[in-house]
């Protein structure tokens, strides 16, 4: 893991961070003169993740916001052939600026990996990938269920296995608490043979649902109590504390519903209640044992199932790692 005087290339980053800007000027004129000339199959503009074949993607995304605008200017009331009715809130819409935007952003983030240290696992571009499910039983009482496949690199080097079931209980549309357990298993960076530990873990939670205009507002509270097992070194018991500040808006319509596209942000800190000197010498001391950062977009293909893509940022006090994260979720009501 890097140190603080060892930061090679992020140190370069944040040194000149105040060039970006002006840059970023000159980018632009250069960029917009590319399309009026052939080019090669597969060969790369750089910087790492942006490429011709960004440029060919980011065309017809452009000719599909030009169509759409189009037939919001033509067809009275703004309405689409299907005659459904966007919420515009009196400016033409375009729905597909979002996905144009994670393109670009997942793009430049290709340069990350390819410029670092490529010895450091922390370094790397990896990927989290998940389902989630809720059974509906009542209109108190539901089970949760969750699986997710965490990479050390772009869907390759395995780095942990999370599985969770947890019971989750409406006290009002506003109020809910859940308890649960979480199994996780942990291998090293470029090691996928050698489990380093696996951690079963209890928790609780209480969340609190609000909204702020069309903009929903999560915050949520959980209790863990994490058994963490070596087969060398046997088994450490930690106490931990988690709280998440979320926000999802709709981008399409007023409420999220089958067909809305949404942007999600939230920010989960994680506090130790105990020492912190483990064997397994990941979480630090006690207090801060990391945060996690997020914003994505995504899409309510029905009222039961969603989709999301986006980019979670991961610090922890001796490291830092940036995750893609794609999530599926698929519900059932069995009332």
């Amino acid at each position: 893991m890097h140190e603080e005087g060892d930061l090679g290339y992020l140190r370069w980053f944040a040194d000149n961070m105040w060039l970006f800007v002006p840059v970023q000027g000159q980018l632009k004129k250069f960029f917009v003169t590319i399309p009026q000339f052939p080019f090669p199959e597969g060969a790369g503009l750089s910087a790492g993740g942006i490429n011709y074949n960004t440029l060919k993607v980011m065309k017809p995304m452009n000719m599909l916001n030009g169509r759409d605008q189009h037939q919001g200017a033509t067809v009275l009331g703004h309405r689409t052939m299907r005659g459904e009715k966007l919420h515009t809130g009196g400016h033409p819409l375009k729905p597909y600026w979002w996905l144009t935007a994670i393109i670009i952003v997942f793009g430049l983030l290709g340069m990350i990996p390819g410029t670092v240290r490529a010895e450091d696992g922390e370094d790397k571009l990896g990927n989290w990938i998940g389902a989630t499910s809720a059974l509906r039983f009542s209109d108190k009482w539901s089970l949760f269920l969750q699986g997710e496949l965490r990479t050390w690199e772009m869907a390759s080097n395995l780095n942990e296995l999370l599985w969770r079931v947890g019971g989750h209980y409406d006290f009002s549309k506003k109020y809910m608490g859940a308890f649960g357990y979480v199994r996780v298993d942990t291998w090293p960076y470029d090691d996928d043979q050698f489990r380093m530990f696996y951690e079963n873990r209890a928790y609780q939670e209480f969340l609190i649902k609000t909204k702020w205009g069309k903009t929903k507002v999560n915050h949520r509270f959980r209790l863990e109590q994490r058994w963490i097992t070596s087969d060398e070194n046997g088994t450490e018991y930690s106490n931990r504390a988690r709280y998440m500040l979320g926000f999802t808006h709709p981008l399409n319509s007023d409420t999220i519903a089958a067909g809305t596209n949404f942007l999600r942000v939230f920010n989960e800190i994680f506090v130790d209640f105990d020492k912190g000197d483990y064997w397994f010498d990941l979480e630090g001391d006690k207090g801060l044992n990391q945060n996690r950062l997020y914003i994505g977009g995504g899409r309510q293909l029905t009222d039961l199932s969603s989709f999301q893509l986006g980019l979670l940022w991961q610090h922890r006090p001796k490291a830092d790692f940036l995750r893609l994260v794609l999530g599926y979720s698929y519900n059932f009501d069995l009332r």
